[in-house]
């Protein structure tokens, strides 16, 4: 996926975001996807955010993810940072191809990972989440077939 996040200004410890996010899958280009979104998030304990991601291409309808997160500074410019969040589906239900089943509650996440910048403006973050399917649709695809999933990757994120 490609995230254009194109605004993202902060109002004391309000924080507002909007983007485009373009989805291209393995599968072939009958299934990518494209969204936008907007965000608020403030400043405070445990961070909590709320994003509406609205999609554009497939199934119409609406995705909205509670998040709450916690980032630790450790030595050498590194961080720890986890976050935890909650999925709910509006409006993506009722056709065979819908994303799921209900609307309603989708998934559970938490997410850790640890970042480091060797440079200002250059951070490397390996992360690992483990996802809970709420959804008996989410449960059910093809790739993940099961309540639990695990996953990570290596992230390289260089600001402009």
């Amino acid at each position: 996926s490609s995230d254009f996040g194109f605004i993202s200004p902060k109002l004391k410890k309000l924080g507002f975001s909007a983007g485009y996010i373009y989805y291209a899958f393995p599968q072939g280009k009958d299934d990518n996807t494209q969204e936008i979104y907007v965000g608020l998030s403030y400043d405070t304990l445990l961070a909590p955010s709320l994003t509406a991601y609205f999609d554009m291409e497939q199934q119409g309808g609406c995705y909205l993810e509670l998040g709450l997160g916690h980032s630790f500074s450790l030595p050498y410019n590194t961080s720890l940072d986890l976050v935890g969040a909650l999925g709910y589906s509006i409006d993506e239900d009722g056709t065979d191809d819908g994303y799921y089943d209900d609307n309603g509650f989708t998934h559970a996440q938490v997410t850790a990972t640890l970042s480091y910048s060797p440079l200002p403006r250059v951070t490397l973050a390996p992360f690992v989440s483990v996802q809970l399917c709420i959804d008996d649709k989410v449960k059910n695809q093809d790739d993940v077939g099961k309540d639990v999933v695990v996953w990570g990757g290596p992230t390289v994120k260089i600001e402009f």
